[in-house]
């Protein structure tokens, strides 16, 4: 978790995470449904949140398991705390965004985990939709191909065309 924020907050300068009253992000580690490899919770109204995770992500549903998949949940569900100090609540228009852009930091924060190219399905058997039609997730590769179309260095994490479309 305090690798995702150094990546996000203070290498990529994005807007860190908004405080709850005792300043200490929560996350939680406890047994979700299957296949539920985590979620981010509205603390209140004012943007702050806590993050629920799998204990142990076992079962068919898992694309990804064990450490790794622990590793993506902390990275994408943080990035949507991130996301409520830009905008607390997603709305329907916007709110593949909020899922593209935490699965895609997600391969950001862990390059060998690829857990995002499992959903991409979802979006090449029908490429004709509207991008705001889909689901988030089955569109990551379009956030790389955005940060890699405008990035300064090769191999360098820096500020992103997603972090300059969240402000």
């Amino acid at each position: 978790a305090d690798s995702s924020r150094t990546v996000i907050v203070d290498m990529m300068d994005f807007r860190p995470e908004i405080p709850d009253e005792d300043n200490i992000y929560d996350i939680y580690i406890q047994e979700l449904p299957n296949g539920s490899y985590g979620w981010n919770c509205p603390d209140n109204n004012l943007g702050s949140s806590w993050i629920e995770i799998d204990d142990n992500y076992i079962g068919a549903n898992y694309s990804t398991t064990g450490e790794d998949a622990m590793k993506i949940s902390i990275a994408h569900e943080f990035f949507h705390a991130i996301q409520r100090a830009y905008r607390i609540y997603p709305n329907g228009i916007t709110s593949f965004f909020y899922e593209m852009s935490s699965t895609w930091i997600e391969d950001v924060i862990v390059p060998d985990g690829d857990d995002y190219l499992n959903w991409t399905d979802d979006f090449f058997d029908d490429v004709d939709q509207d991008i705001d039609d889909t689901d988030g997730y089955s569109i990551a590769l379009f956030g790389h191909y955005l940060t890699q179309v405008v990035e300064q260095e090769e191999n360098q994490i820096s500020s992103s065309i997603i972090k300059e479309i969240w402000e």
